[in-house]
């Protein structure tokens, strides 16, 4: 396993789709911090939560280097060498998980120092209670987390990198907007409660509990959620399901 992980990493770090996602990463949020620093003077206080905004882009960052980072495996061959070298099939598919996974944390804690470069010189610094910011921050990575296990999933069932990363971003885009959805439905109705509670009404309850990108809206917009334990349940559940999953067809792949 080891041995697995210190190639993984060196591959990861070395995939152009990966650093240009960390640098999209990087300027995006500086970007947001900005223009929150131009809108808030210096007196108005500190711009707490900014950091958090590179979360609105991050599946889709996911989308593209996860699926180019694992699809890269069976392009190259390097994968058959990987079994023929004996290393068993759930150890090859946790390592990718791993490495996947803390590509993601590099990408939530770029997002984090780049937007403190901005925010902390120009309105000071942030002060948030540390025990929120960090639920805050386990309820993001989790979330990301989920974007990351589907992924993978997608990109060891499509050999083609073309076709993984195409599915993966079409998936991570129909996510992304529902989540959104869900989360203008749940904030609307917490405003103006309706007289009377539709079905679809209560889905988009259960998907603001579920998907990963109205989780993160729900942190970027009221810091800790009122449904934290929820999210994370749904979000550790989801990781579970999806891993296992990936593992079982990973194990009974014929892998070419």
């Amino acid at each position: 396993m080891i041995n697995l992980l210190r190639v993984g990493y060196s591959k990861l770090f070395k995939n152009l789709a990966y650093r240009i996602s960390l640098l999209l990463m990087a300027f995006l949020t500086m970007f947001f911090a900005a223009v929150a620093a131009v809108r808030n003077p210096a007196d108005s206080g500190p711009l707490n939560g900014v950091y958090n905004t590179g979360m609105m882009f991050i599946g889709l960052m996911i989308g593209a280097f996860v699926s180019i980072y694992i699809s890269q495996d069976y392009t190259e061959k390097t994968i058959n060498n990987k079994i023929m070298a004996g290393y068993s099939r759930v150890a090859i598919y946790l390592a990718d998980l791993i490495v996947a996974l803390s590509g993601t944390l590099v990408m939530q804690l770029m997002s984090i120092v780049a937007a403190s470069l901005i925010a902390i010189p120009a309105c000071g610094m942030y002060n948030d209670p540390i025990g929120e910011v960090f639920r805050t921050q386990i309820l993001l990575f989790l979330a990301t987390a989920v974007y990351t296990v589907i992924v993978l999933f997608i990109s060891t069932v499509i050999n083609s990198k073309s076709y993984a990363v195409a599915v993966s971003l079409i998936i991570v885009m129909i996510m992304l907007m529902t989540g959104i959805g869900a989360f203008d439905s749940v904030t609307r109705k917490g405003d103006n409660p309706p007289t009377e509670v539709t079905t679809m009404d209560k889905v988009f309850d259960v998907l603001y509990l579920v998907l990963p990108q109205s989780q993160m809206y729900s942190v970027m917009n009221e810091g800790i959620p009122e449904d934290i334990g929820v999210m994370a349940g749904c979000d550790a559940a989801a990781l579970t399901v999806m891993t296992a999953l990936g593992i079982m067809v990973f194990k009974r792949k014929d892998i070419k």
